[in-house]
């Protein structure tokens, strides 16, 4: 079974997925945990991104890491051992030294190099398309999954249609995070954020497509 049957099935035994229902927060439980959960971990030069997973597993939320933060955290090791600190003071600790730092983002943690602009991705859709993004709930967990193979799944979720730009190489972008009871439009704008795409509406169809000073996602 590929990564995408494999989110199919989970998505189809998720109720969540199959409901609309009233905006929610996503990100009220993640700032919750940073400010109120406590951690002990002991971390001898660990390897950044296992790090992060571990912070990610403590506080059952997805961490995420951005492009931008990508070869950093790829090199990265982490020394540290902290008991009973709270989880923000925790991830400062980790991200200090990489000259990292986090937001919440749309449901996730987002790691990005310090002081880096973290800016809501250029999303327009279609006037149906713009309520399903709104009160549609979704699951998702993407393992290096191409987004020629996620942007089906997005058209059946919505029951509207998603196509990428040709200028996109959709089966060389892939996409890794997890997502749990977050809206349609969250999960968009995770997608947009970590590829550098835009969302719009062409020929009445809503595409990923490259922002205007975005290069070519294309292999030369």
């Amino acid at each position: 079974m590929n990564r995408l049957a494999l989110v199919l099935c989970f998505a189809l035994a998720t109720p969540l997925l199959a409901q609309s229902e009233p905006p929610k927060d996503p990100n009220a439980k993640i700032k919750k945990r940073l400010d109120e959960q406590k951690v002990n971990i002991n971390f001898d030069a660990t390897p950044l991104q296992e790090a992060l997973d571990v912070m990610g597993d403590l506080m059952e939320t997805s961490i995420v890491v951005d492009p931008s933060a990508h070869k950093i955290v790829a090199e990265g090791r982490v020394t540290l051992t902290v008991r009973d600190l709270l989880t923000k003071n925790a991830l400062g600790l980790i991200e200090a030294n990489a000259k990292l730092e986090h937001h919440v983002f749309h449901g996730v943690i987002l790691i990005t190099k310090k002081d880096e602009k973290v800016a809501e991705p250029e999303i327009k859709p279609t006037e149906s398309m713009k309520k399903s993004l709104a009160t549609k709930r979704v699951t998702v967990n993407f393992n290096e999954t191409p987004l020629s193979e996620v942007v089906p799944f997005l058209s059946d979720l919505s029951g509207d249609n998603f196509k990428v730009s040709p200028k996109v190489d959709a089966e060389n972008v892939k996409l890794s995070f997890q997502v749990r009871d977050v809206s349609l439009g969250d999960a968009v704008a995770i997608i947009c954020r970590l590829t550098g795409l835009t969302l719009g509406v062409d020929s009445g169809v809503n595409k990923f497509k490259p922002a205007e000073k975005t290069p070519d996602l294309k292999k030369p």
